[in-house]
Formats: C-alpha cells, structure tokens, sequence
C-alpha cells in the first residue's frame, strides 16, 4: 500500500513539476535541499487538474489536526492530505520528506516523514527557534 501511496503522490509532484517548468522561478524553502534528486513544488503554481476535488487555498494547522483526527491509518492521512492541498515540497536523501506548507514562505508547515509513518507541525518560534510537534506517529 505504502508503494500505491508513494507513486500517488510522486505522480502529483511530476505533475506540478511539468506545470511549473513554465515558471520563471518557484518558491523554494530556504532549509530545501537543492540536490538532483529533490524536487519542490509550489501548491500555489501547481496544477491541480488532474485532482478529483479541487484544491483551494492552503490549509490551516486546525484543519491539518481535523483530517489527521478523522483518519484511521497513515495512508488515509496521506490521501486526505493530498486532497486537501498540492504538497509544497518532495524530496530527500535517505527517506522521502514531503511538505505541505501553511504560509506562502513555507516557515510554518506540516512535514511527513514518508517511511517513518510520521506527520510534525513545524514553525518557528518567537524567538526563531524551530519547533516541532509529532501530529501523528510514533517518535
């Protein structure tokens, strides 16, 4: 099932990727790897027709933790994720992170750690130390 899910998604991402080739620039985050094998994707640039429901806007942390709450396994919060909102960002080395970003400069956003089962709300903190708070999974 987790393969399903990774290609699923993966599809997405190249998907958005061939609509933002015609894009000048894209919004990449600043802690982004720029390695080959990363790719970022922008839900605001990113088409979204190939989606079954439409995606609109960027989700909020509240709705994050409703979907997360509503799910019975990791890759229904996957999909549910996925329908809701164009990840941001896909890529890593070692293991696949995927982003979805809750602002446009991607400083406050729900990271999923894909072979770990892990989903985090990751923001930084008034005093600009990054935060962390395992949403779903086991540390």
């Amino acid at each position: 099932m987790k393969k399903k899910l990774l290609l699923t998604v993966l599809c997405a991402v190249l998907v958005g990727a061939c609509a933002l080739s015609g894009c000048k620039s894209a919004n990449v985050p600043a802690s982004s790897s720029t390695e080959p094998e990363s790719t970022v994707l922008s839900s605001e640039t990113a088409g979204s027709e190939s989606s079954a429901t439409p995606k609109t806007g960027r989700m909020t942390l509240a709705e994050a933790k409703e979907i997360i709450a509503e799910c019975d396994d990791f890759e229904e919060v996957m999909g549910s994720l996925e329908a809701r909102q164009t990840p941001d960002f896909v890529g890593g080395s070692g293991v696949t992170l995927i982003e979805y970003w809750l602002n446009r400069s991607g400083d406050e956003k729900i990271s999923i750690i894909l072979e770990q089962g892990q989903v985090y709300y990751e923001h930084v903190d008034a005093d600009g130390s990054p935060i962390a708070e395992l949403l779903y999974g086991h540390e």
